[in-house]
């Protein structure tokens, strides 16, 4: 049963991710119906989790995206895999006993999708272009730990910041310090925006 669960977190976690393969497409066409029929002066993505991957990754191909909020976003879909394959118990159960059930997965999904996982990589992605990033993480997220942000925090080549929430479990840095929460993104993006 076990083994089981392993594999359909991991397809998915795997088929969910499809949509990071084609973002730059989507993206780029969002951005552009968005400018073809708003007057947009600023635009940032603000993402969680998944969401925070996808605005990582779409700011890295669509430079009219200015800035990004990402709590609790991956580096990449390997190492995520691992860490849902260690039934949230340690990273470490899913690089070793399930492993193999996982790198299976992972194959079998990029098969059918057309797609290499290993280029499922917001750390991947922060590389390729210079914007500014506001990373947050909670230090009791053991969904994505930070040691996901972190990383990307140490590939990103622009202005970058990293708030690390005492307590905050995944995706709760919000509920965790609602008052700094808004305070930190309200500032990143005004500092972002300024500079355009």
């Amino acid at each position: 049963m076990i083994l089981f669960n392993q594999i359909s977190a991991a397809a998915l976690l795997l088929s969910l991710t499809l949509c990071l393969q084609c973002v730059g497409v989507v993206t780029v066409a969002i951005t552009s119906a968005l400018y073809s029929t708003e007057n947009v002066r600023h635009l940032g993505a603000l993402g969680v989790s998944m969401g925070a991957a996808i605005a990582l990754q779409s700011a890295a191909v669509e430079p009219r995206i200015e800035g990004v909020v990402a709590e609790d976003p991956f580096a990449d879909l390997r190492e995520v895999s691992y860490d849902y394959s260690g039934l949230h118990f340690s990273p470490l159960l899913g690089k070793t006993l399930f492993r193999p059930a996982t790198i299976f997965a992972m194959d079998q999904m990029g098969e059918a999708g057309g797609f290499r996982p290993d280029d499922v990589s917001p750390a991947k992605a922060v590389v390729t272009r210079s914007f500014p990033i506001l990373l947050i993480c909670g230090t009791r997220d053991r969904t994505i730990p930070c040691r996901h942000a972190e990383r990307i925090y140490e590939a990103a080549r622009g202005w970058k910041e990293l708030w690390v929430v005492n307590g905050a479990e995944h995706a709760s840095a919000l509920g965790r310090a609602p008052a700094d929460y808004e305070d930190r993104v309200i500032d990143f993006l005004a500092k972002d925006f300024a500079n355009f």
